[in-house]
This record gives C-alpha cells, structure tokens and sequence, in this order.
C-alpha cells in the first residue's frame, strides 16, 4: 500500500543493514508539520512495507517504530523585545515549524503476510506421559521380582504446540471463544511454516486440539482499537487422532468402544476455517 501524506525522502536516506537475524532499515522523510501523526499512521499500518526491496529477505520489512521532531525553522513573534521577554508572557515567544523530520525504522521479524493479516506462528516441544502394561514385568538379575503397584511404567511421548498468532485485529470471529475444546473435522494447516518442498505444516483430521486464545486490545496511533489473538493447539502423538487411545493390550493406539461395538468419542469435530 502506497502512503498518500505528501512526503520527500531526506538526502543520504535510507540506511540499511543485513543481519543474520533478517534486515533493517531507517528512513529520513521530510513532511509537513501538520501532516506529521496522519504520516504517523500509516508508516505504522504494516500493510506499508518497506518500499526499497532490494533482496527477497527485507521484502516483508515493516514500520515498527517513528520518532518525530521539528525541522529548525524558528520565529519569533515581532513584539518579543528585551522587555517584553523579561516580562515572561506566554505570547511572547511562539516557536512555528513549517515541517517534521520523521525517522522510521524497519525490519523483519518472526511474522509474516498471509492474506490482509500479518501472521507470527510457532511450534513448540511438548511430552505427555503414557502408562504401559506392568503385566508380567519385574525388577532384579538373577531373582525377579514382580511390579508393584506404585511402579507401573510410564513413557514419555513427544506431542507438539502450535501457535498461531494475529496481529492487530480489529475484531475477534466468535469461533475463537467457541471452538474451545475441540478438534478439526478435517486437515488443518499451518499459513507460513512451510516444509521441504514447498507445502505448509499441516495436521490430520482429528490431531489438532484447540486449547484456546489469548487476546490483549491496544490502541493504535490513530486511537482505534487493536487485538492481537494468539491461538494455542495441542496437536496429538505420533499423528493419532485425539479420540484414540493407548491400548495396552495390544501395546498400540484404538478406538474406544461401547460393549456394543460403536465408538465412544470425547471431541467434538469441527471446522476451523475461522480460526
């Protein structure tokens, strides 16, 4: 998106620098003193990106903080003499700024573009434990003894988190709240981790738990409201469904049943598409 505040880029400006944490840069804009905070504003909409791709890596640079001051360009009001200035009246000198010297900084970071909404997403380790069959199992080297209760074995079982984190919303879809608790109806995939080969990470009907939001409201620099929303997901062991459970019998994962035979399911599965 193209800023519309009438502005000019100071000479010797902008300033780059590559890292090998990503890219940054500083701009030197010239503008208006009265149109500083509407320039203000959408330098910081990070739907403005950087506007001097040179490489790939500051393509999605955005506008992450400005700082502001007046261009030197004082007068002095023509009845502030010696005495008059003496007498310490609040009219007596007025500074006037014709223009603003604005530097914004830009950089990129751990979020992302996908669609009209900036993105930050990470997967974190997790582990459950899972209890196995005691049966016929014991402690010793020449003379066994068997189990006792207290000493049933366990084994960790490495699961996964997924966060999916939006950046400044104006609102919240009601599925953020209501899903809680449940499971996806069908493939869920992940909008900017992608694997070799080019697809994004994605989780199997069934796998992906949603544990719940945490929002936080600011205000913008135009005074509007802002939610950032980050969405937690549990996603389930060795790609098994959540309504499966460990088997001990057959040391493996199964569908709980009713002793009629049909299957007794703990979540309910949706659609996420709105989250």
């Amino acid at each position: 998106m193209a800023i519309n505040t009438t502005h000019a880029e100071m000479a010797g400006w902008p300033r780059e620098v590559q890292t090998l944490s990503g890219f940054q840069a500083v701009r030197a804009i010239r503008v208006a003193w009265a149109s500083r905070y509407t320039l203000l504003g959408e330098l910081l909409n990070w739907s403005n990106i950087y506007q001097y791709p040179t490489t790939p890596s500051n393509y999605n640079a955005i506008c992450t903080s400005v700082q502001m001051r007046p261009l030197p360009n004082c007068e002095v009001q023509a009845d502030s003499t010696v005495s008059n200035l003496i007498k310490g009246s609040s009219t007596d000198f007025a500074a006037q700024y014709d223009f603003a010297l604005v530097m914004a900084k830009y950089e990129t970071g751990s979020w992302g573009i996908h669609g009209s909404n900036l993105v930050t997403e990470r997967l974190q380790a997790w582990a459950m434990t899972r209890p196995l069959d005691h049966r016929g199992l014991g402690f010793g080297s020449s003379t066994l003894r068997h189990l006792k209760p207290g000493e049933r074995p366990h084994k960790i079982v490495p699961v996964m988190k997924y966060m999916r984190k939006y950046h400044r919303l104006a609102t919240i879809h009601t599925d953020v709240v209501d899903l809680i608790g449940k499971t996806n109806s069908k493939e869920f995939a992940t909008l900017l981790l992608n694997k070799t080969g080019g697809d994004t990470i994605a989780f199997a009907q069934g796998t992906c738990l949603y544990v719940g939001p945490v929002a936080r409201r600011t205000l913008t620099t135009t005074g509007a409201g802002a939610i950032d929303l980050e969405e937690h997901f549990l996603i389930a062991p060795e790609e098994q469904d959540w309504d499966k459970d460990w088997d001990m019998e057959i040391q493996d994962w199964g569908e709980l049943k009713d002793m009629g035979g049909t299957q007794v399911t703990k979540y309910n599965q949706v659609d996420f598409a709105n989250l």
